[in-house]
């Protein structure tokens, strides 16, 4: 009783700290939050330039797109989920920017990482989502997509964890969750695919 009512408490201090995360995470991305200088009005966000960490991962979207090249966004478990909010903010967004390629049939989409370890991607590029950076099954996915000449990018928690050593193109959240409900692994993700999807 006394475990279950610790793991509630650092749930509930995880989802109180969500809005402050987000700011956090979305300029460690490159966002840029300019005051709008007038008392009562609220700041302005304007989106990650290219040489920003968002802005890198987006230009290489751009890339696989306009080449005809597969966009694939892959985890496990919690990640899985995060990795399809991430690839439905990037479908949407490209289609704002008017992106070639994008209408077509599975330009972008999300895939379970050993799925697509067993099925990997020929070409273009995979994004792997890992909170902590050691999910087997997400290291076996970019690790094949890369076999077959796909560009690897991720999202995690430090480029330190195993999947920094796959690509340069890591996008760090340096923030861990200690909550059973992983509420920071599953916003953190989300919140870097907004800021991608800004800079496309």
């Amino acid at each position: 009783l006394s475990r279950a009512r610790d793991a509630g408490v650092e749930s509930a201090e995880m989802i109180a700290a969500e809005p402050a995360l987000a700011g956090r995470i979305l300029r460690r991305m490159g966002v840029v939050r300019r005051s709008s200088g007038v008392p009562g009005v609220p700041p302005k966000l304007e989106a990650p330039g290219r040489d920003t960490p968002a802005g890198r991962l987006a230009a290489a979207i751009r890339a696989a797109l306009q080449g005809g090249d597969p966009v694939v966004v892959t985890g496990c478990g919690t990640s899985e989920h995060g990795a399809m909010a991430f690839a439905a903010i990037i479908v949407d967004a490209a289609e704002r920017a008017g992106l070639r390629g994008t209408g077509q049939p599975g330009a972008i989409l999300a895939r379970q990482a050993f799925e697509a370890s067993l099925a990997p991607q020929r070409g273009g590029l995979i994004i792997g989502i890992s909170h902590e950076g050691g999910t087997s099954a997400t290291l076996a996915a970019l690790s094949a997509a890369a076999a077959r000449h796909a560009r690897i990018a991720a999202v995690t928690v430090s480029r330190a964890a195993p999947i920094g050593a796959l690509s340069p193109l890591i996008l760090e959240t340096a923030e861990i969750d200690r909550s059973w409900c992983h509420t920071i692994g599953y916003l953190s993700p989300i919140l870097v695919g907004v800021a991608v999807g800004a800079a496309l």
